[in-house]
């Protein structure tokens, strides 16, 4: 059985996150000209000036972890930025229906630390490849965002993007036992389809949607949180939006 969909994976439903409505789905396609090697300088230099999160913003209340850098780092996962037959967008994976936590959720690829791990870039590449069977001496890393906290103050996870070049099918042997699928979402198509959704009555947080012919499928929660981040430093110009959120923020306009 072929894993691997180049397009958009339609799946079956999981609980939506709140209230979310479409919005900048009238903006300009990127120029035929835009490609990742152009925009990697200006990405990485717009990635170091991002603020870490607040751990107050997001988690739930912890008598031993008041502040994020009580925390201890602990997991990481990777935004594969790639090109599909030309188009330049970002891999998500769907999570087993096995599996005991966030069982058949759009997710990135990634997991916890492991004591041999030199850092958490060696983290998100390892369990890249673990987990989708891409070789991780194909992945060129970016930068690692700033660490966000988990949902029940656990602790913290660290995204690093890595550019994985043009992909195929034949790139990728998800593994059964963590991943149902794998799919693909043009830069355009996140730019174009997203929203926001409150959270805890007093958080502005990211949607994003898989299209109208899947039934607008929802990319919410910390993967939402990331890919935004991810776009506000990739393609600005593209995705401008500034608001409050618990996404990290930059520092200075660029």
């Amino acid at each position: 059985m072929n894993h691997f969909r180049p397009s958009l994976l339609h799946f079956s439903r999981i609980p939506a996150f709140g209230n979310y409505f479409n919005r900048n789905t009238s903006s300009i396609s990127l120029s035929k000209d835009w490609n990742f090697a152009s925009a990697k300088d200006a990405f990485v230099e717009r990635a170091q000036k991002l603020r870490p999160v607040s751990l107050a913003a997001f988690s739930k209340p912890s008598r031993n972890a008041t502040e994020t850098k009580d925390v201890p780092l602990g997991y990481a996962t990777l935004v594969p930025l790639c090109v599909i037959s030309g188009v330049p967008g970002i891999l998500f994976t769907l999570r087993s229906a096995n599996l005991y936590k966030h069982r058949g959720e759009i997710s990135l690829p990634g997991g916890r630390a492991d004591k041999a791990d030199k850092d958490l870039i060696e983290t998100a590449v390892r369990e890249t490849e673990e987990e989708i069977g891409f070789p991780r001496d194909r992945i060129q890393v970016w930068a690692s965002l700033p660490a966000m906290p988990t949902r029940n103050s656990e602790g913290r996870v660290t995204s690093v993007v890595g550019f994985c070049g043009n992909v195929t099918a034949a790139d990728f042997r998800p593994n059964p036992t963590e991943v149902a699928e794998i799919f693909f979402c043009s830069l355009d198509h996140l730019c174009r389809h997203n929203g926001f959704t409150t959270f805890r009555k007093r958080l502005t947080m990211p949607v994003f949607h898989t299209g109208k012919e899947l039934d607008w499928r929802p990319i919410w929660g910390m993967t939402a949180v990331t890919i935004e981040t991810v776009l506000k430093c990739l393609v600005p110009d593209r995705y401008p939006h500034r608001r409050l959120s618990i996404s990290p923020t930059i520092r200075s306009e660029i």
